[in-house]
């Protein structure tokens, strides 16, 4: 039987063949971009995947009250943008562990 941890990777992979397509994607995306990417909120449409996106990342993270001596750790943090939005913001040391070995490589790529 398939355990959870299985079905859930496997949902948000659905439609990337290999990690390898997936980097050269979004390479080429951020390449394109010309050297745009200055904040993490250049990157707000591609990668905030919750509700209410960065506005509800800011208002998430100013009622919990994170501080630059904080350490955060963003579970299913996807490609990583909150963790991003709040290390810059904030200062603070934000770990982030998903279970999509592609989207932690994207995270990777998008956080050097």
């Amino acid at each position: 039987m398939e355990g959870l941890a299985t079905k859930v990777r496997d949902h948000y992979q659905a439609g990337v063949p290999d990690e390898s397509v997936l980097l050269n994607r979004v390479t080429e995306m951020v390449d394109n971009l010309g050297g745009g990417l200055k904040r993490s909120a250049d990157l707000a449409g591609l990668d905030q995947f919750h509700v209410g996106g960065l506005a509800a990342t800011a208002q998430f993270a100013r009622r919990i009250g994170i501080e630059k001596d904080c350490r955060v750790l963003d579970a299913g943090c996807g490609l990583g943008g909150p963790a991003r939005y709040l290390a810059e913001t904030f200062g603070c040391h934000v770990t982030g562990v998903d279970l999509t070995p592609s989207y932690v490589a994207v995270t990777n790529l998008l956080t050097a």
